[in-house]
C-alpha cells in the first residue's frame, strides 16, 4: 500500500518519541486500519551493534510499535487532536528470519489493526527489506482515556 497523492505530517509531530528512541524515519501510507513506515538504520542508530554491522533483529518489535504509534497519532492528527499515549502490553510469535537489519538499508514496517476493544487492540504487523518479508509479529497496545491516563500518572487504582 503507498499513497503518492497524500503528504503526510513528520513522525516527531505524531508521536511522542525523540531522538535517540525515536526509530522510524517516515510515514509513506496510513488509512483507518494500516500504515507502512520506512525506518533506515545508520550506524548512529541507538541500536547500532558493530559486531553485527547493522541492529539487532530484536528491535523489530519496538519498529512495528513506533508504526502502530505513528499510526495512532495520524488518526489523531485527522481528528484534529494531540497524540495521545499508548502503551506495548504484548508481543506474539515475533519471528525474525535474519539476525540483524543492515545499515543504509530501507525496512518497511507494515501494520493493520486486527481488532479494537476499549481502548485495547491487536494489530498484524512485518517488516520487509528490499520486499521480502523478514520478521513478522502481532502486537497488543493500550491506549487509555485521558482520564484513566490521569488516574495511572498519579497512582490512583484504576
Amino acid at each position: 500500500m503507498t499513497d503518492t497523492q497524500t503528504t503526510y505530517p513528520p513522525i516527531a509531530s505524531l508521536v511522542p518519541h525523540r531522538a535517540p528512541m525515536l526509530l522510524v524515519d517516515e510515514l509513506i501510507y496510513a488509512d483507518k486500519a494500516h500504515a507502512h513506515c520506512q525506518a533506515i538504520p545508520t550506524r548512529e542508530h541507538h541500536f547500532f551493534d558493530a559486531s553485527l554491522q547493522g541492529i539487532p533483529a530484536w528491535v523489530g518489535i519496538e519498529l512495528m510499535a513506533q508504526t502502530i504509534a505513528t499510526w495512532a497519532g495520524y488518526q489523531d492528527f485527522l481528528a484534529g487532536k494531540s497524540p495521545a499515549i499508548g502503551f506495548l502490553v504484548g508481543s506474539r510469535q515475533y519471528k525474525a528470519t535474519v539476525p540483524h537489519f543492515p545499515v543504509d538499508k530501507t525496512l518497511d514496517i507494515f501494520v493493520e489493526e486486527i481488532m479494537s476493544d476499549g481502548g485495547m487492540s491487536v494489530f498484524g504487523c512485518h517488516i520487509e527489506l528490499n520486499g521480502i518479508e523478514v520478521a513478522t509479529c502481532q502486537l497488543s497496545t493500550y491506549e487509555p482515556s485521558p482520564e484513566a491516563l490521569s488516574k495511572m500518572t498519579k497512582g490512583v487504582p484504576a
